[in-house]
């Protein structure tokens, strides 16, 4: 059961709340009853060509300028071990698409733009395959995912089932990233169960209908950002916060190249329990999030490995603080700046309260849509870097989505990462009371060695702030044990017999005389 407490940092640390909820939540009191009480997404008129949202505008563009790709692939893979009525598992996909307008929407050009187009029906494609063994089925999956996605013919849902025998199976439900996110595949998990099972017991399924389709939900962000004012008045602000951003320097394993390319890796790691049950109690002592806290980390160690103080890293934000948008599945996420300075006096505590103000202004302006920000903002275009930021921090905390399917047991697969679309990315999740991280990081720039000790010194360095939160970052330790054995002791090895007792200059002097000189 989850304490008030652990309820309070999981819906404040939702990105997409606003600011004025997310301040009650961190108060410890209840949302406001004003804050639930939001209009609703009016329904727009179907029939010919609808518009993108932002979102779906970037990366429309994105997939016109270079077909072909699969960095922005989506899916929901898992291992279902017992018995499966495979043609019922596909029914219920195909009911799934049916409830939902963005599954089964294509994308076209029109007038140099692009439009949305609703179908009628549009059947996901369905492959199956056979394997003989784990490494067989392991290239039936990575095959898929390389497959692109044409958005313009469609369709942008798709299913790979992989029998390893008649009681095993490997299952990814796959789609292009313009017609879901994160969130969306939580809901999409918990309906494919309650579709399945409906299908296999011949009744209907216990769902309720869906308030908003994605349509209604494009239409809505655009006319209330751009005939509101909401959009000028919040870029306004965006324009005053990012003024004179500087990208981040990190130091890498190579030169950055002239044009930077999306090949990437992921590095896992876990927090200990003791320094994770710490750092929640110090956040909540702050009145902040777990959030919060691991971005203050993050950027003390960003800030330590660089050498600047004006340290700058995007987030994820939601973008469904109304109710009518829980259940929508379709892109609705967004990328947020959190620009912060992290002064080396400043103590851990004091950072932490610096960090918690910057979440709170950035989500209270979070309507903007990225590109718009990078529209306005207008840094120096830099094709070897991403805009504005180069490092991500993002906490996985969505609600849940738990593929349930009667008679099996149905665990996550993990699908092997190869892409990066920064730098470096931190991810967080809580699991079972455990803070797994991971990292995601560019193979152009890094080794798995550096970003090892990367998350080594951030995980020193949180059990250092954890220890004595007024510590300055500046002396907040950094070397793993092994790092500071390496130091002390292999790298300062004074037991060497001291010689004839010479000193520097003489022993140099004696060497430049036994050295020949060259002829001229």
């Amino acid at each position: 059961m989850n304490t008030p407490a652990s309820r309070a940092d999981r819906v404040a640390a939702l990105p997409e709340r606003l600011r004025e909820a997310l301040a009650q939540r961190l108060a410890g009191r209840g949302a406001p009853a004003a804050a639930t009480a939001v209009p609703l997404v009016p329904a727009v008129a179907r029939g010919g060509d609808l518009r993108l949202s932002y979102g779906q505008q970037r990366l429309w563009f994105l997939d016109d300028f270079a077909p072909g790709g699969a960095d922005y692939h989506s899916a929901l893979p898992v291992r279902i071990s017992g018995p499966l009525d495979a043609d019922a598992l596909r029914a219920a996909v195909r009911d799934l698409v049916a409830r939902h307008e963005a599954l089964r929407t294509t994308f076209a050009a029109r007038d140099g733009r692009g439009v949305q187009r609703v179908h009628d029906r549009l059947d996901p494609d369905w492959v199956t395959a056979d394997a003989d063994g784990e490494e067989a089925a392991r290239d039936a999956v990575r095959a898929e995912m390389a497959r692109p996605y044409d958005l313009a013919a469609g369709p942008l849902v798709r299913v790979l089932l992989v029998r390893l025998a008649d009681d095993e199976h490997i299952c990814v439900l796959g789609m292009h990233h313009i017609v879901t996110d994160g969130w969306s595949m939580g809901v999409v998990a918990r309906e494919l169960g309650e579709l399945y099972a409906a299908r296999t017991e011949g009744r209907e399924p216990d769902l309720p209908e869906v308030a908003v389709q994605y349509p209604d939900f494009a239409a809505w962000q655009r006319a209330r950002l751009e005939d509101g004012g909401l959009l000028e008045e919040q870029l306004d602000w965006w324009r005053e916060q990012l003024k004179g951003i500087a990208p981040l320097e990190l130091p890498t394993d190579r030169p950055r190249p002239a044009v930077r390319s999306s090949a990437g890796a992921v590095y896992g790691f876990e927090l200990p329990a003791d320094t994770v049950a710490g750092l929640k109690e110090l956040a909540r002592e702050r009145s902040a999030t777990v959030f919060m806290a691991l971005t203050a980390a993050v950027k003390a160690v960003l800030a330590r490995w660089s050498g600047q103080e004006d340290i700058a890293v995007g987030t994820s934000s939601a973008a469904r603080g109304h109710r009518e948008l829980e259940q929508l599945v379709g892109f609705l996420v967004n990328t947020v700046v959190l620009r912060t300075q992290v002064d080396p006096e400043l103590t851990f505590a004091q950072l932490l309260g610096r960090v918690k103000g910057t979440v709170l202004d950035a989500f209270a302006h979070e309507d903007v849509p990225f590109d718009k920000l990078v529209e306005a903002v207008q840094p120096e275009r830099d094709p070897s870097r991403t805009a504005l930021v180069q490092a991500m921090v993002v906490l996985q905390n969505a609600p849940a989505g738990t593929l349930v399917l009667p008679g099996a047991a149905v665990s996550p697969y993990p699908l092997e990462r190869n892409a990066s679309l920064f730098d470096l990315t931190f991810e967080f999740e809580e699991v079972d009371g455990r803070l797994r991280g991971l990292v995601e990081y560019s193979t152009e720039l890094f080794d798995e060695r550096t970003v090892a000790r990367l998350t080594g010194h951030l995980g020193v360095l949180l059990a250092g702030a954890v220890a004595d939160p007024d510590r300055p970052v500046a002396a907040l330790p950094l070397l793993t044990a092994d790092e500071h054995r390496q130091v002390a002791t292999e790298w300062n090895a004074t037991e060497l017999p001291a010689g004839d007792g010479a000193l520097v200059h003489e022993r140099l002097a004696a060497q430049a005389a036994r050295t020949p000189t060259r002829s001229p």
